[in-house]
């Protein structure tokens, strides 16, 4: 068996390489870090993009008509089935609609592709007629010439046109999934990504439909250039922007409602989304969202890392002629897997908390004072009329003399408990029932009691 290099073979090449380089670093992130069913399912479709460029290698290269035409109808009844399923699971799970991928419509992909490939096995111009072989070439491209090749004449089929048909039903319906997503979460996402995500869907739809319009022929189809261009797109969306485990899990955290600024980073320190209040506070631009963490808080006075310590103490900021105090709070995000996927930041604001700490001091210190006044002005001179009093007990034994006496050191006794909650902020603990008759008549006062049955 001969071999032949069609033009198209260096572009498959490359485009081979690439999308084999995606597919390896992607099993390795699955492995080490990122086991969800997103990452799974752009490892299937690299998987498929794969086949398809190594069968239009084998179809590019092969001289034979018989393995041509074998290469073409496996691409179409198996590779070019499987791309499109596999784009329909992609799709699914990263708008979050996975219930639709379960045994039932993964065994209908199965069948479906058993069925055609049995039917070109059994009819292997069912697709399309050949009318015999066409030697094209030589020709030069950008200085490299190529020598004559062989291709197939053949004539499409209306079985293969319906089959297209089938396919490009399963593309634009799977386009149509992700498109919905990202209007539906237009707010939420980076530009970038949004762009990566439409051209990767965007470019086999465009190639299907010049090819079941007959715009563009079936020898040079552009189909491995558009698989080639989606696993990119999709490729970026994923691992440039990194929003598959970051979004659902941060955004159920994050209330946009809440007064206290709320930051959301993923595993880079990037901005992911943040509040309204986070944004007034760090006077967010309008691209915000994908900024440096370093550059989101560049603004305010403390460093990047201050905010990202779980306790880094108070950050005071003057705003509108008003000082604002507040605290940082840091907490990680995980994904299922318990992997860490970005982390959670909440400025607490605690001014209204100063301020009563403020008012406290104010109050302990008043009650210092308080104290102080006890202190001076009342038990000084009561100690100087326990004094005399003794003096006078001296001289005189008289009862009325012994119950002012012990009036003034009931008196005592009452500013020493004074003073004691004054100065510690303590109740007194050791207390004695006390008839409240019996102790205003040791006071010399009368006393109304009032029982009520």
């Amino acid at each position: 068996m001969t071999f032949q290099l069609h033009p198209q073979v260096p572009v498959l090449g490359v485009t081979l390489l690439l999308t084999m380089i995606l597919l390896l670093y992607s099993f390795q992130q699955y492995h080490q870090r990122r086991r969800t069913p997103e990452l799974l399912s752009f490892i299937g479709l690299l998987f498929a993009i794969n086949l398809w460029q190594l069968t239009a290698i084998f179809i590019h290269t092969v001289t034979i008509p018989a393995f041509i035409l074998a290469g073409i109808n496996f691409g179409n009844a198996v590779v070019a089935l499987l791309f499109s399923y596999s784009l329909a699971w992609f799709a699914l799970t990263y708008s979050g609609y996975t219930r639709w991928v379960n045994r039932w419509t993964v065994g209908f992909a199965v069948v479906t592709i058993g069925a055609t490939s049995l039917l070109v096995l059994i009819e292997p111009e069912l697709w399309t007629e050949v009318n015999g072989v066409t030697t094209r070439g030589p020709v030069t491209i950008a200085g490299i010439t190529f020598a004559e090749w062989i291709i197939l004449d053949r004539t499409l089929e209306p079985a293969f046109r319906v089959f297209l048909l089938y396919n490009y039903l399963i593309t634009v319906v799977s386009g149509g999934i992700l498109g919905r997503y990202l209007l539906k979460n237009k707010g939420d996402i980076y530009t970038g990504q949004a762009v990566a995500l439409g051209v990767g869907a965007g470019a086999p739809i465009g190639v299907s439909t010049l090819l079941f319009l007959g715009v563009v022929p079936p020898t040079w189809n552009p189909t491995h250039i558009a698989f080639g261009v989606t696993a990119v797109g999709f490729a970026v969306a994923i691992f440039r922007y990194r929003l598959l485990g970051v979004a659902p899990i941060g955004r159920q955290q994050l209330v946009e409602q809440l007064a206290d600024p709320v930051v959301m980073l993923d595993d880079t320190n990037r901005v992911v989304d943040c509040n309204l209040a986070a944004r007034e506070l760090a006077n967010a631009p309008a691209g915000w969202r994908g900024m440096s963490a370093a550059a989101f808080f560049e603004p305010l006075p403390e460093p990047v890392e201050w905010f990202m310590t779980a306790e880094s103490g108070e950050l005071t900021l003057s705003m509108a002629g008003t000082e604002r105090t507040y605290t940082s709070e840091s907490v990680p995000i995980t994904n299922d897997s318990d992997t860490h996927s970005g982390q959670l930041i909440r400025l607490h604001e605690i001014t209204e908390q100063k301020a009563r700490q403020r008012q406290l001091q104010e109050q302990n210190e008043y009650l210092d004072e308080f104290a102080s006044i006890i202190s001076h002005e009342l038990q000084s001179p009561l100690n100087v009329a326990i004094a005399r009093l003794k003096l006078i007990k001296r001289e005189y034994e008289n009862e009325r003399i012994d119950e002012l006496d012990q009036a003034l050191r009931r008196m005592d006794t009452l500013i020493e408990d004074l003073l004691t909650m004054a100065r510690s902020s303590q109740s007194i603990e050791d207390t004695d029932p006390v008839a409240l008759e019996t102790a205003a008549k040791q006071l010399g006062h009368t006393v109304i009691l009032i029982t009520v049955s």
